[in-house]
C-alpha cells in the first residue's frame, strides 16, 4: 500500500509556488523556487487565504532576487542550524579528546542563551554588520532591561548531572569578549562548511567598552599589575596573614605549607613568562624545562610547551630572576620528606623528568588551577581592582609580563613569539604606557629656567 503524502501541495506560478497545509494547521505555508531552480528555505504565509499567500509568495521571491542582486544568496542555511552543526562538531571533540566536556558546556550555554537567541531564523548569508551592531545594542542591554533583566534565578547543572537553582549572574566585559570569540567560530566553520562565502565573513567584537586609544577607537586593555604591584606579589607570604596555628595537626601544617609552597613557584613562573594559566601550567613537567648558553656566553632557561594547547607547541623563555630565585630552590631544595632539610625552605617531592611541576604534593597529580589563593593573596593585599576598577584575575600575571616587557622597549614581535599569539593581538590588548609608568621621562626644567631676555 502506497505511502499516504504528508501534505497536499496547491502549485501556482507555473509550479514555481508550491502551497501547503500542516495538520491541524489553516495556516498556508510556502516552498519557492526562483528562475534558476534555487529552492527558497520553506516559510509561513501567515495566512489562511489561498490566493493571499499566493502574494505574500511572489513577495518573498522578490525579496530573494534583490537579495541575490546585494550579494545574499537566497536558501541559505539559518544561523540557528549552523549553530548547532558547529556545537555537534564541539562535541565530537570532546570524545576525541581534543576538547574538554566543560568548555563546550560554557560554550553551549553561550550560544544558546544569546547568539541561538537573537539570530536564531536569520540566515547565516543575511547576517550584516548592520545586524551584528545590532545585537551588540541588545546584548549590551540584556541584563538591565532587555531578557535577562526578568530572569531572577537561573538553573546550574553540575559536572556530576545535579542541577541546582541560584540567582541569576550579570556577565562582565570580559566574558563577552569570550562570547564574541565563540561566535567568531560559529562564522568560521560556516565558511570552512560552504554556508558563507569567505568574503561574507564579517567582523565581531570590534564595539569594546574599554578605554580609547589616540584614533578614538576602543584599546581594550587588559588589567596587568604594575611593577611596584608585581614585586609585592612575589614578596607576598601567607603566614603574614593566617600564621600557622599551634592547634594545627603536623598533618595540617605540612599540607597548607606545601600549597603555599606550590601556589608561589606557580606565581613566580606565570610573571616571568607570560603562559596561560589553566592548560598551559597543568601539562608543564620537569622534561620541558631545558637550558641554553647564548653566544655571549649567557645560560638562558626556556620551557617547552605542549602541542595540544591553545596555540600549539613552542619554546618560551623563563626570566632570569623567576629561574634563580623561585624556580630553583622549588626543583632542588629537599622536601618535607627528605631526611636532610632546610629549615624554613622546601622544594617539592615531585623532581623526575615527568614529574608535573605544579602538583600536589600528596599525589603528584597536576593541580588544574590556583583561583582561591590567587584571590585570597589580592584580598590580604588590597589589590584586588586596577586603576579603572576592573578585577584582577589570574590571567591578569600573563598581561603583566607582556605590558611591562613592552614598557622596557621589547620588540612587540618578540613578545608576540614568546606568548603564542601575534603582533596585532598585542597591540590590540597590551602595553598599558601612561604617566605614572614612565614619570622617569618627565622634568621640570622649564620651570626653573631663566628666561633668555
Amino acid at each position: 500500500m502506497a505511502r499516504e503524502a504528508k501534505q497536499e501541495y496547491r502549485y501556482h506560478e507555473d509550479g514555481a509556488i508550491a502551497l501547503y497545509r500542516r495538520p491541524n494547521s489553516a495556516m498556508w505555508y510556502a516552498r519557492c523556487k526562483l528562475d534558476d531552480g534555487v529552492a527558497l528555505n520553506p516559510f509561513s504565509t501567515g495566512t489562511d487565504d489561498e490566493r493571499e499567500a499566493v502574494k505574500i509568495a511572489k513577495k518573498r521571491m522578490l525579496y530573494a532576487e534583490v537579495d541575490r542582486e546585494r550579494g545574499i544568496e537566497p536558501g541559505g542555511k539559518t544561523f540557528a542550524f549552523i549553530a548547532e552543526q558547529w556545537l555537534k562538531r564541539k562535541r565530537v571533540e570532546v570524545e576525541k579528546g581534543i576538547s574538554t566536556k566543560i568548555k563546550v558546556d560554557a560554550y553551549e550555554a553561550i550560544v544558546r542563551r544569546f547568539h541561538i537567541t537573537y539570530f536564531g531564523k536569520t540566515k547565516i548569508t543575511e547576517i550584516t554588520p548592520r545586524k551584528l551592531t545590532a545585537y551588540e545594542d541588545w546584548r549590551a542591554t540584556y541584563w538591565t532591561t532587555g531578557p535577562g533583566s526578568l530572569a531572577e534565578t537561573e538553573t546550574i547543572r553540575r559536572k556530576d548531572g545535579k542541577e541546582y537553582v541560584r540567582k541569576t549572574k550579570r556577565i562582565a566585559r570580559g566574558k563577552r569578549d569570550a562570547e564574541d570569540t565563540v561566535l567568531r567560530q560559529i562564522f568560521k566553520f560556516a565558511v570552512k562548511e560552504e554556508y558563507l562565502p569567505v568574503e561574507r565573513m564579517p567582523t565581531i567584537g570590534g564595539k569594546q567598552n574599554g578605554s580609547t586609544n589616540g584614533n578614538g577607537r576602543h584599546s581594550n586593555r587588559r588589567p596587568a599589575f604594575t611593577a611596584e604591584q608585581a614585586t609585592k606579589l612575589l614578596n607576598y607570604d601567607a603566614n603574614e596573614f593566617y600564621p600557622i596555628s599551634d592547634k594545627m595537626t603536623p598533618e595540617a601544617v605540612k599540607r597548607l605549607e606545601n600549597d603555599r609552597m606550590v601556589f608561589k613557584a606557580w606565581l613566580a613562573l606565570m610573571l616571568g613568562t607570560g603562559l596561560r594559566p589553566g592548560k598551559e601550567h597543568q601539562a608543564l613537567r620537569w622534561r620541558h624545562f631545558e637550558q641554553h648558553r647564548d653566544q655571549q656566553g649567557r645560560d638562558h632557561l626556556f620551557v617547552t610547551i605542549s602541542k595540544d594547547t591553545k596555540t600549539g607547541a613552542r619554546t618560551v623563555h623563563v626570566d632570569d630572576e623567576v629561574y634563580a630565585k623561585y624556580l630553583t630552590p622549588y626543583k632542588f631544595f629537599p622536601s618535607r620528606d627528605d631526611e636532610l632539610v632546610i629549615a624554613g625552605t622546601y622544594g617539592t617531592r615531585f623532581k623526575s623528568p615527568d614529574d608535573f611541576v605544579f602538583c600536589d604534593q600528596d599525589t603528584g597529580a597536576p593541580i588544574q588551577k590556583f583561583d582561591r589563593q590567587f584571590h585570597t593573596m589580592l584580598r590580604n593585599l588590597k589589590m584586588e581592582k586596577d586603576d579603572n576598577g576592573d578585577p584582577f584575575t589570574p590571567y591578569s600575571l600573563r598581561h603583566t609580563w607582556a605590558t611591562l616587557k613592552l614598557n622596557a622597549g621589547m620588540d612587540m614581535r618578540l613578545v608576540a613569539l614568546n606568548m603564542g599569539t601575534s603582533p596585532e593581538m598585542i597591540h590590540r590588548h597590551y602595553g598599558h604606557d601612561n604617566t605614572r609608568s614612565r614619570a622617569a621621562e618627565f622634568t621640570d626644567m622649564w620651570l626653573t629656567e631663566e628666561d633668555g631676555e
